[in-house]
């Protein structure tokens, strides 16, 4: 790799130290890296449990991303930091699509307030449904009742859940297509 090259490609992997940005900069991320070497455009195909309930799937997702990091941080070739952004680019989509299916069955919420840009933080959302003790089963029906209060008022729960539902009525749409 020529200096140049390397220049970039530590400027690439400098977007993920502190915070993951949205689905969309990730794939722009990778298709950068596209170009500063031979990539094998078939990472492994990875699984993730979307079943699992939300506080056990946040947990999990929070020391993925952790390691991520790592294997960003670590990358020397664009192989790697491809396979690694393949692979954050996968945990976040399932994050968001996990976080969605606790909206209820509604048109899209209409809220200014609520960006897509913001980073979910998977970590403090587990840690509001911890302090809350709130259970699995009753998570939709605690988002219904912050969507039918007062939207100044909404938790970080209901937030990141509205946001899930931006991102995917936006990115999934043009997966599919």
């Amino acid at each position: 790799m020529t200096e140049d090259q390397e220049l970039e490609l530590f400027t690439i992997k400098s977007k993920f130290f502190r915070e993951i940005p949205h689905p969309k900069l990730i794939l722009k991320a990778m298709a950068q890296v596209e170009h500063l070497g031979d990539i094998i455009l078939s990472p492994k195909v990875i699984e993730i449990d979307l079943q699992t309930n939300l506080d056990v799937f946040l947990q999990m997702h929070s020391d993925k991303i952790y390691l991520l990091k790592s294997d960003i941080s670590k990358a020397q070739k664009p192989q790697e930091l491809y396979n690694a952004l393949h692979a954050l680019y996968s945990w976040q989509m399932a994050l968001i699509r996990k976080l969605h299916t606790y909206l209820p069955d509604q048109q899209d919420f209409q809220d200014e307030t609520i960006k897509q840009s913001d980073p979910i933080d998977s970590y403090q959302v587990a840690q509001f449904i911890r302090a809350n003790d709130i259970p699995e089963n009753q998570i939709k029906t605690y988002i219904c009742n912050q969507l039918k209060a007062d939207p100044v008022q909404f938790s970080v729960l209901t937030k990141v859940c509205l946001q899930a539902g931006k991102i995917n009525s936006n990115v999934g749409s043009r997966e599919s297509s």
